[in-house]
């Protein structure tokens, strides 16, 4: 709990009262509720639209961008799946506890008794509250019911930071771990303030310290390079309880003057002499200050790039005035910009999925905007706004928040706001956004060193480049199929040669494919990865134009259960220039299991359900997510199919989702076997119009024959869809078994103790696989047929059993139903299943009555 730490540390609370407390809290002894956070990207108006009536809560409004949302793990996905289709990013946070939520408080007395006893003292430093977003009280009862109502309200972070800001508050300093700058900095977009970490991944420790002491320097601070930093307090812990006066300990300042770095430049005219840097004015060789060392290095830097333009002009001191620059814009500009297959037509060659070469919809590939070529796109107009004579030297903080698709058209807004001459922040809509570098274009940006640094492991490529894309490890299409060849895979990094490409980004493209391509090659789950964010792009040169071939190298930095992180460098083969410089790529890993990750790679053979020896399919969920269930939907779905889905009800869009991809993988798995060749899920289209009577049909290629229309049984149950398909009517069930008991049927009440003994969950395990025979054979026989009893039973395995059932009117056919018993796992749970599924031989089972075997 961050506010709980700052009232710690500022002395809110006595350190060896704080130490009691906390030892008081064992953490076997703490209860907290089974509820799931989830951050989700989007502010908190739109999180709380789409909780709807779910028992849902939104914990954090952390800022514009960011959400948290609480409640029950089912409840928290459900909301993050109709958030997901609406384009907004999610994931499910590694805790539970139920914190800053009102499902909370029937576990506050746990807490209470111990917040009551911890004495208070007067704080050294004021403490602002996110709950009531103003200082803490100053009477003990008030501070007290302020902290229990932490606990139980959401954390307005946002409108803190906003406050804080209309306070007068321009500085914020992460000390620790933790998202204060992205939120200060989302919340704070175009303000003049200042958010800065002491310790970060990129900058641990020290320099992470030094960095924050620095840009704290450059606003003013006191900074003392021998001693600690001057902040205006005390160096040293006083008593608890003592009263600090700040006007006192505060040294004293001189007055502030802002100044104006965006005036133009001031012409001498041609009676002023030459001027030259003379001995006085050019700094120390040394300096022990971290921040004038860095100071110094850049102005010789300066003056080095001064020499080196006049000996190139053969400047000898007399020139005329240069024009004046034209200041940039320093207000946003805001226009409306569509993105669709006729403005961009090279997206065509970016399709995240494959369909048949006569595919009609485009929408059902996928096209989707690279977040490279937005990329592009965005220092395209950075230039347009920063007039003749500069150029894009590099991007900060690339954030792509959604896919851009442009089949049908996305029509969003482009947003540019100029952050100072050199900077201009480009955003468009809610897709993505990027800040972009400029510098003047006669100004040199001196390449740095290449990284020589050797990669662990380093071995031979398994798969050649021209096979990436003919087996689809990537999904390019030859406008972006810029990876000429892979030279070396490590264990901690990989290497190719990459060849420019005319369409805008396909150039870092194809930098981002050979990184993802090593998480493919040497990840063992989810390697299914998509770009997110970049840190850092730095461009040394002019932009390699189509045909420039470039050595990359790709570094592994970060490998996590959700994303991996890494840095690309791109080098000129020739003379080892460094061209491009990449930090901090950030890619999303997608579930894919064994079942997923081939399809990939032969979607019109294979599927994710799996096919069963007897002709029936069972599928598990294999989406773990809202993000990749979406993945699924647009693997199996067409355009109107995914309207259908978009259509359920929230509750029921897993189990309409089961059924639908069970169906379509039976349907395919019968006629592949049949003889049938390659059929991609969305040739596949199931007709529920009769819902007794499934039909399963086959888009076929036009002036092609489509085969016969299959009749298909589908059903689900929790986690777990079936389905069979065949050219005649056929049934198919499933149910989960209840261990607390049989379920109420009429015909599985009298079970005999010679089937299944007296043990409850052996009889509650045969009365759901009699209930699902049942079940089974009610579909196979269709909804205008009488309901199916089970007039006999026996085991054929220790799993399996064969059920005669026929009609309960007795004048229909008997039918054989087998089952099978399927185990499940769904996290730290086991569930146990039943599948039933009539067979096309006729029964002839010599057993009595409900199946004890003679």
């Amino acid at each position: 709990m961050g506010e709980w730490t700052a009232m710690v540390v500022a002395g809110m609370y006595p350190r060896t009262a704080v130490d009691g407390f906390l030892a008081s809290l064992r953490p076997d002894s703490l209860d907290v509720p089974d509820l799931a956070y989830a951050a989700v990207g989007c502010g908190v108006a739109v999180a709380e639209r789409h909780v709807g009536a779910e028992p849902v809560v939104v914990s954090h409004d952390n800022c514009p961008n960011q959400s948290v949302i609480c409640g029950p793990a089912d409840a928290v996905t459900e909301v993050l799946g109709r958030l997901r289709r609406e384009g907004v990013m999610g994931g499910e946070l590694p805790f539970r506890s139920g914190f800053h939520t009102p499902m909370w408080a029937p576990y506050l007395g746990q807490v209470a008794d111990a917040f009551e006893q911890l004495p208070l003292c007067t704080p050294r430093l004021p403490v602002w509250s996110a709950t009531s977003i103003a200082p803490y009280p100053a009477d003990a009862a008030s501070v007290r019911g302020l902290t229990v109502r932490h606990l139980l309200e959401p954390v307005r972070f946002r409108e803190l930071i906003e406050e804080l800001y209309a306070g007068g508050v321009r500085v914020f300093v992460q000390p620790g771990a933790g998202s204060l700058v992205g939120f200060v900095h989302d919340c704070l977009r175009g303000c003049d303030a200042l958010a800065v970490a002491a310790h970060s991944t990129l900058r641990p420790g020290l320099a992470g310290f030094r960095r924050a002491l620095a840009a704290l320097w450059v606003e003013g601070a006191a900074i003392d390079p021998q001693g600690p930093a001057r902040t205006g307090l005390p160096a040293t812990e006083p008593e608890s309880g003592a009263i600090i006066d700040f006007a006192a300990a505060r040294p004293a300042a001189g007055p502030i003057v802002r100044l104006d770095l965006g005036s133009p430049v001031v012409s001498l005219g041609p009676a002023a002499g030459s001027l030259r840097l003379t001995g006085t004015s050019r700094p120390p060789a040394t300096s022990t200050h971290p921040v004038l060392a860095a100071f110094h290095a850049t102005l010789a830097e300066a003056e080095r790039t001064v020499a080196e333009a006049a000996m190139t002009a053969g400047f000898t001191g007399e020139a005329e005035a240069p024009g004046l620059l034209a200041p940039p814009p320093d207000t946003d500009s805001r226009r409306a910009y569509r993105f669709s297959l006729v403005d961009h037509p090279y997206v065509r060659d970016h399709c995240v999925y494959e369909q048949p070469e006569w595919w009609p919809d485009p929408a059902d590939r996928f096209p989707v905007v690279p977040m490279t070529t937005l990329v592009r796109l965005a220092g395209d107009e950075a230039l347009s706004a920063a007039g003749p004579g500069r150029v894009v030297v590099g991007y900060r903080d690339v954030r792509s928040l959604r896919w851009l698709p442009v089949a049908p058209p996305t029509d969003t807004e482009l947003v540019r706001t100029t952050m100072d001459p050199d900077r201009i922040r480009i955003a468009f809509g809610r897709y993505m956004s990027a800040e972009v570098l400029l510098a003047d274009e006669a100004a040199a940006h001196l390449a740095p060193a290449p990284d020589r640094t050797p990669l662990t492991g380093e071995g031979p490529a398994p798969v050649r480049a021209p096979d990436l894309y003919g087996d689809r490890w990537m999904f390019h299409g030859p406008g972006f199929a810029g990876v000429e060849q892979v030279l070396t895979v490590a264990d901690d990094g990989i290497r190719g040669m990459l060849r420019a490409l005319p369409a805008p980004g396909a150039l870092l493209d194809a930098a981002g494919q050979l990184l993802g391509h090593w998480m493919q090659l040497r990840l063992t789950t989810d390697r299914l990865v998509f770009p997110m964010s970049v840190a850092a792009i730095d461009r040394y040169g002019p932009e390699p134009g189509p045909g420039a071939r470039l050595l990359a190298t790709a570094r592994i930095r970060e490998i996590g259960p959700t994303t991996v992180r890494g840095d690309v460098e791109l080098a000129d083969p020739g003379t080892g220039a460094v061209r491009i410089r990449v930090r901090d790529w950030v890619y999303r890993r997608f579930a894919a299991d064994e079942r997923v990750w081939p399809m990939k790679f032969t979607p019109h053979t294979t599927g994710i359900a799996e096919p069963q020896p007897e002709g029936w399919c069972l599928l598990r969920t294999r989406w773990p997510d809202p993000a990749a269930q979406d993945l699924v939907t647009r693997r199996y779905l067409d355009t109107a199919e995914r309207a259908e889905f978009a259509a359920q009800a929230p509750r029921d869009r897993q189990g309409w989702l089961l059924r639908r991809v069970a169906a379509k993988d039976a349907a395919r798995h019968h006629l592949w076997a049949h003889g049938h060749g390659p059929l991609y899920p969305a040739q596949v289209r199931i007709d529920t119009a009769d819902p007794g009577r499934p039909l399963a049909h086959v888009v076929a290629e036009p002036d092609a024959l489509a085969p016969t229309p299959l009749h298909v049984a589908i059903a689900h149950d929790h986690r777990l869809g079936v389905a069979v398909a065949g050219p005649g009517p056929l049934g198919i069930a499933v149910g989960r078994l209840d261990p607390e008991g049989p379920p109420s049927a009429p015909d599985t009440h009298d079970l005999p103790a010679a089937l299944v003994g007296s043990d409850r969950e052996q009889r509650g395990l045969w009365a759901l696989r009699l209930c699902c025979a049942r079940e089974a054979a009610d579909r196979a026989a269709g909804t205008d047929h009488p309901p199916h009893v089970v007039i006999s039973a026996r085991p054929v395995g220790p799993h399996e059993t064969e059920s005669s059932v026929r009609p309960a009117d007795a004048d229909g056919r008997e039918l054989l139903v087998h089952t099978r018993d399927i185990t499940d796992s769904n996290g730290a749970r086991i569930d146990q299943y039943v599948v039933a599924w009539t067979s096309a031989r006729q029964p002839g089972i010599p057993t009595t009555s409900h199946g004890s075997t003679r």
